[in-house]
């Protein structure tokens, strides 16, 4: 039976990575950006002071996915508070579940990233310039690790809620 659960998520992550990208954020999620998307600027004087653990589901055979990662790759080094966490999703399908479970969402689509209490599908140039306010943000704010908790069969909803008191 598990056998069979991991050939149709297979199946699933391959299929929606290969449609059309689709553009799923949560609804918590401020929609403004910064266009500002090759440098570091330290506008805030806040911006670095929490570390921020960005998650990043993904699949081998995924274009999308093949690119987000090329792109934190490049990025990583600008940002010392930035950890990024990649996970293959049909090697970590019990844990993609979960997160998926925990988080509220439907879509079976890589790439599935997760910044704090929110999460994105698919990846574009758009989204590089999201993630990038969204990371420099994010680093002012002391965050509970939902993905962490989640992980360390922690008590995720006490996170979650701890998140959105910031």
């Amino acid at each position: 039976m598990k056998k069979l659960f991991i050939i149709v998520l297979l199946c699933i992550i391959v299929i929606g990575c290969s449609s059309k990208e689709p553009n799923i954020t949560n609804s918590n999620t401020n929609t403004s950006t910064n266009t500002n998307t090759t440098t570091n600027t330290n506008t805030n004087s806040n911006e670095g002071k929490y570390e921020v653990h960005l998650y990043l589901f993904h699949s081998n055979t995924c274009g999308h996915c093949q690119s987000e990662i090329s792109w934190l790759n490049s990025i990583e080094k600008d940002y010392s508070y930035l950890k990024v966490h990649y996970y293959e999703a049909s090697e970590n399908a019990e844990l993609y579940q979960k997160v998926k479970e925990k988080l509220g969402i439907s879509s079976v689509s890589v790439p599935l990233t997760i910044i704090g209490n929110d999460y994105y599908v698919g990846f574009s140039e758009a989204k590089e310039r999201k993630f990038l306010r969204i990371i420099k943000e994010e680093s002012t704010i002391d965050r509970c690790d939902v993905v962490d908790a989640i992980i360390q069969n922690k008590n995720v909803e006490e996170c979650i809620k701890k998140n959105k008191r910031g």
